[in-house]
């Protein structure tokens, strides 16, 4: 072969390469925010490892003061075990505003959970209150938007390199999944009175009936503000987009519910997550 048919054909092997890429980049262009999310999540079940590090709090009414605060991080290895450990906020958000679940302060803490048959389990032992992980499991979360009713729009000014996806999910959905948190949460609660060991287990039988008359009773009453509550999440999800794989996820959840005493209170749960280290 002569160099100059050598270089002739060099020539039309990078324009038709080029032309792939273009025709590959205006694609990925037309596709619609939702397919973008789609496609992230899809990204992110192929992945066996990476780590996050993220920062929760609560603030109640409108007052814009945090009374309850965490800082969490995780690791997945082997694309199915999760070690996730708690500490205290920094920065903005105050020491004091330390965060509890069922009771439990969620400082210090540090678990493993596992994914089996579609589902991530708990596998720590020695607390009787594991469903902290879960709400700071931010890979679950994003399953559970992925099965939601939402809207996915696509927001200007991204950082270049990446795209910043908004997920609003529906009043239902976002009702749904706070529901269904705390709902797992009094089960839970309800399963401790029978645990021996447990700081709520007594051999005594009387007492143990009155106690589980206490829970069906705030189990009533949590069930009937859940019913005339009113919810609403919002996601941002950056995704890098030679990747495609998510580098930050925010989210603000309001829930908006009467008290006992009829009152109108709002208590909004916000949430940022970086990722990292992705193999």
């Amino acid at each position: 072969m002569t160099a100059g048919r050598f270089q002739f054909i060099s020539r039309q092997m990078w324009l038709f390469v080029s032309l792939v890429m273009i025709v590959q980049g205006c694609q990925t262009e037309r596709m619609t925010a939702e397919e973008h999310f789609n496609r992230a999540l899809a990204g992110l079940a192929g992945v066996d490892d990476l780590a996050f590090k993220g920062e929760t709090a609560v603030r109640n009414d409108d007052s814009g003061i945090y009374k309850q605060a965490v800082v969490f991080q995780g690791q997945l290895q082997n694309h199915r075990l999760l070690t996730l450990t708690t500490s205290h906020p920094t920065g903005k958000i105050p020491k004091t505003a330390a965060y509890s679940a069922g009771g439990m302060n969620m400082d210090g803490l540090k678990g493993k959970m596992k994914y089996e048959n579609g589902k991530w389990m708990a596998l720590t032992a020695g607390f009787s209150n594991t469903d902290w992980m879960a709400r700071l499991n931010p890979l679950e979360q994003l399953e559970y938007i992925g099965k939601s009713d939402k809207t996915v729009t696509e927001e200007y000014g991204a950082a270049r390199g990446t795209r910043v996806l908004r997920i609003q999910l529906t009043p239902e959905a976002s009702r749904r999944m706070t529901a269904e948190v705390l709902k797992a949460q009094m089960e839970k609660l309800r399963s401790r009175i029978f645990e021996k060991g447990d700081i709520l287990y007594t051999p005594n039988g009387k007492a143990r009936k009155r106690l589980l008359a206490v829970w069906e009773r705030e189990n009533r009453e949590m069930n009937r503000m859940l019913e005339q509550s009113q919810a609403a999440a919002v996601y941002h999800l950056t995704v890098d987009k030679t990747s495609r794989l998510p580098r930050k996820l925010t989210s603000e959840r309001v829930l908006e519910f009467a008290d006992p005493s009829g009152r109108q209170r709002m208590e909004t749960l916000v949430t940022e997550i970086h990722f990292s280290g992705y193999k």
